[in-house]
């Protein structure tokens, strides 16, 4: 049995002599073991009896607890009616029992719906305690437990429609039908920035209907993979706020995928998971069919490489080698005099040439410098999904570039050293011509003042504690507060690098924060990535790191 399929259901009250009780339980044996036989229950109920049955003041609430490893999932319900039942209150919970690791979260709102229509149906009818007033009805772990037992019936059928449909539809009385599914919980999507692009996962056209939101109809067309946020509002014509938000519904559903921003200029290496593509062969032959084109610009790199050689070395190599390089040179050649011809559908690669270049990829390499260095084996092959199906599968990640503003913080650091050091220059002046004036005059010398290490003024030397005492703590003070911000993420150079500048600098100034990357700067600015490189540090102190 799967791990997320219902292991047993049970129903438990709280009997006015016995306490908590477990009336039904299905399978039998589940909860409460069977006479005569070996069987185990899932757990000891008598050590979370005072759980599943709580008092009244923790009951119509959500309940969940582990025990054995198995997790119960319950809604208790209590009825306070003082005429009907003889201690005032009848306390009962169905409850669903799921292994531990599972996802349980759909099955939180099934027990709950599953509680209230209990509730109903007993302030309306009595329907749950007039049952066990039936003659001839016995509980769970006795014999004869099962036959004739209403509420056995339909925890019964709710544990198999459960498992085998995620859905049921019992019918209790002529008025009353318990209406069950189970719906998948899903995390809540990621923030949608606007240099993000999105890719489909699958066909809208199959999907899409006239109910559907009109932004979303508007978007859809624009979704290729290779748009970003910000272009497919632009195209699509609507607002990029509610673009945001009909993608981040279609991301909630799985129907997108979210990716960076491709181009040449990126840095792309392999993760930790390559291991597992490198032993997948079925990923590495789908992998091979995706990438491959006839379209590549480096599909050329075959033939210039070759041209220096002569006409009988080529034929012995092209007859004598059938891997890419030799199917896709007879294919550069034929697509010169017949481009329709069946020649058009070039080879995929080798395992072997896809498994280099993408182990080729690391920090530090930009992606126009990784192709120019892999032309030859790059021949129709579409980088753009070479790089995407990596993305997609967890093997590949993107090292974002972001600047950062050095030169304001530099200048306020120097600031409080500065002020610091001329603070001790002044008070040792002062020292030096007190003592003079003392000496020559007879005057008493002032009490003699205390030296120690600076701990905190971050410059070294001795800290005076005198008469400029005040200024050297402001300095420190100072000092110590930048470096505060600076730990908090918070640098002042960005702010103070966009003083006194014209609009454009100012708005420029506000992504040397570190926190934005130069996609996000491209694309909000409308810049390529050289001139906002060039604009940023032509700001001042700018320092671009990757991450």
């Amino acid at each position: 049995m799967s791990d997320t399929m219902l292991k047993a259901i049970f129903y438990a009250r709280f009997h006015e002599e016995k306490g908590p009780t477990v009336l039904h339980q299905v399978p039998e044996g589940s909860v409460i073991p069977l006479a005569n036989t070996t069987q185990q229950p899932l757990f000891h109920f008598p050590s979370v009896s005072n759980h599943i049955i709580p008092r009244r003041e923790f009951c119509d609430r959500p309940l969940s607890l582990l025990a054995s490893h198995h997790r119960i999932i319950g809604f208790p319900v209590c009825i306070h009616n003082p005429v009907l039942y003889p201690r005032s209150d009848f306390i009962f919970n169905f409850c669903l029992v799921v292994d531990e690791k599972a996802e349980w979260g759909a099955y939180a709102s099934v027990v709950s719906k599953l509680a209230r229509l209990m509730r109903n149906l007993e302030e309306q009818t009595g329907w749950l305690s007039k049952e066990e007033r039936r003659e001839g009805w016995v509980k769970a772990g006795e014999r004869g437990y099962g036959g004739g037992n209403r509420v056995f019936a339909i925890c019964e059928m709710v544990l198999e429609d459960l498992n085998c449909y995620c859905e049921c539809m019992i019918p209790i009385d002529d008025s009353n039908t318990l209406n069950l599914k189970l719906f998948p919980t899903r995390s809540p999507p990621p923030p949608i920035q606007i240099y993000h692009v999105p890719l489909s996962t699958v066909r809208f056209s199959s999907l899409q209907t006239n109910t559907w939101d009109l932004t979303v109809q508007r978007i859809i067309p624009y979704i290729d993979g290779i748009n970003s946020v910000q272009k497919i509002a632009v195209l699509a014509d609507t607002d990029l706020t509610l673009t945001r938000r009909a993608l981040a519904h279609l991301l909630y559903y799985g129907c997108i995928l979210m990716l960076n921003t491709f181009h040449f200029g990126a840095i792309y290496a392999a993760t930790a998971e390559i291991g597992v593509f490198v032993e997948d062969t079925k990923m590495q032959d789908e992998c091979r069919r995706y990438i491959v084109t006839p379209h590549s610009p480096f599909k050329n790199s075959i033939a210039d490489s070759s041209s220096t050689t002569n006409a009988a070395t080529t034929h012995a190599q092209s007859s004598s080698y059938n891997g890419p390089s030799s199917s896709l040179l007879k294919h550069h050649k034929s697509s010169n005099l017949n481009p329709s011809s069946a020649s058009s559908q070039p080879t995929p690669p080798s395992r072997a040439t896809v498994l280099h270049l993408y182990a080729s990829l690391r920090q530090g390499l930009p992606l126009r410098d990784w192709c120019l260095a892999h032309a030859s084996s790059l021949a129709y092959i579409d980088i753009r999904r070479f790089i995407t199906f990596g993305i997609i599968k967890g093997f590949l990640y993107r090292s974002h570039r972001y600047a950062i503003a050095l030169r304001a913080a530099d200048t306020a650091a120097d600031a409080a050293v500065a002020a610091a050091e001329e603070a001790m220059r002044k008070h040792r002046h002062a020292e030096k011509t007190w003592r003079k004036a003392a000496m020559s005059s007879g005057w008493r010398t002032p009490v003699a003042l205390h030296e120690e290490a600076a701990l905190d003024g971050g410059f070294g030397g001795m800290v005076a504690r005198g008469k400029h005492e005040v200024d050297v703590v402001e300095a420190e003070d100072q000092n110590k507060k930048m470096e505060e911000q600076a730990a908090d993420g918070k640098m002042p150079g960005a702010e103070e690098l966009g003083k006194g500048r014209s609009l454009a600098d100012q708005f420029l100034a506000r992504y040397l924060d570190g926190c934005h990357c130069l996609d996000e700067v491209c694309t909000d600015t409308g810049m390529g990535q050289q001139e906002a490189v060039k604009k940023l540090r032509a700001l001042g102190d700018v320092v671009f790191v990757n991450r």
